[in-house]
């Protein structure tokens, strides 16, 4: 259901900002990614807030809600949060949720509304449950940036997403979607997403059903159109991760929940070979 409401963005874009103490800076790159792990963080709690404006908006979903159904997987999320510089506000973001394939909210929504769990429907759909998986769980920007740039913003989240998950080793993500999320990804922005295979769509808030993607596709998808923002955004990945939190250490090849840190000048040194692949 769409609940047309006062559109948030202006002030909660500038709420997230302040929380990280973002501040307009025209005459550098025009966007920045920032990864946040661990509640309470600055960018953890900015990715929040934009998830939380975004679902009450377009959503029937109230912030008690939007916590009651995401809050037990803030340990195990990494915020993918994406930032206007030139601006000094915060536009949209990203909860990835990382673990063994049990611990993904996915699993319990399937366990909950189809009665299988989330090994059975990766299965039923030809994928290997044992190659690395994590779940996009929401993709939240702000509504009078979704549109912008036709959909860049939401095109930069979606590859930074999947260049996330290669970066952990892994393959494949999951989400449960709209059904109308899989088309519009898919067709209008070139974000593969299939329904899996063996699935009906269930009632929540609208109909719903889990949908799998090969991430690689995210990041070449938009990389193949690449324009002036898209490589400044990615030739500035190693900055953004040194600004926002440190990310956890994490393999998907061998899912674990998330680690302690490693040493920042160990990150620095891993992200500069990274950085050095994309352009």
């Amino acid at each position: 259901m769409q609940i047309r409401r006062n559109d948030p963005s202006d002030e909660l874009s500038e709420v997230a900002a302040g929380l990280v103490g973002l501040t307009p800076a025209p005459d550098g790159p025009r966007w920045s990614l920032f990864y946040g792990h661990g509640p309470g963080t600055p960018w953890f709690d900015a990715g929040q807030v934009i998830e939380e404006a975004v679902f009450c908006y377009s959503l029937d979903y109230t912030p008690e809600l939007v916590r009651w159904e995401y809050e037990p997987y803030d340990e195990s999320s990494i915020w993918i949060v994406l930032a206007n510089l030139h601006k000094g506000i915060v536009v949209g973001a990203i909860r990835a949720i990382v673990g063994e394939l049990h611990q993904l909210k996915l699993d319990a929504d399937m366990r909950r509304w189809w009665e299988v769990d989330l090994v059975e429907g990766l299965m039923r759909h030809g994928i290997d449950p044992d190659v690395g998986v994590a779940e996009c769980a929401t993709i939240s920007v702000l509504p009078s940036w979704r549109r912008a740039d036709s959909h860049w913003p939401l095109r930069a989240l979606c590859a930074a997403f999947g260049q996330l998950v290669m970066d952990l080793g892994g393959s494949w993500c999951v989400q449960l979607q709209d059904v109308a999320g899989p088309r519009m990804l898919s067709r209008q922005l070139g974000l593969p997403f299939d329904v899996m295979a063996g699935f009906e769509p269930v009632d929540f808030l609208g109909p719903v059903i889990p949908t799998v993607s090969h991430v690689a596709e995210h990041f070449n998808s938009f990389a193949h159109h690449a324009d002036e923002d898209f490589i400044a955004l990615y030739a500035h990945r190693d900055q953004s991760v040194r600004a926002g939190t440190v990310l956890p250490v994490i393999d998907l090849t061998e899912p674990s929940v998330p680690k302690l840190p490693v040493p920042e000048e160990e990150i620095e040194a891993e992200v500069d070979v990274e950085v050095e692949g994309l352009i």
